[in-house]
């Protein structure tokens, strides 16, 4: 695991951004929660906003609170075409 990570990281080239600290903060726990490092957790969420794949994982990267709310307007929606239809009827 550690020697994979390793390689990983030497592959990749190392760039400087400034972020406000609670931001970073946030970045840290969440990657810590995730069992992640924060450079994966923010290459991660730059590829989903950005809408490419990484290569190697052709499968996009979408947050759970999307997720969440889309089911959440897929509901709405369904509970709307219901009404539709019972006042058509």
């Amino acid at each position: 695991m550690l020697y994979k990570l390793y390689t990983e990281l030497k592959a990749m080239k190392q760039y400087n951004f400034r972020f406000p600290d609670d931001l970073m903060e946030a970045v840290r726990t969440r990657a810590h929660d995730e069992r992640t490092t924060a450079t994966e957790l923010v290459a991660k969420a730059l590829q989903a906003y950005l809408s490419t794949p990484m290569e190697g994982n052709e499968t996009p990267v979408y947050s759970n609170a999307i997720l969440a709310r889309c089911d959440e307007l897929e509901s709405r929606l369904g509970a709307v075409e219901e009404g539709l239809e019972k006042s058509v009827a």
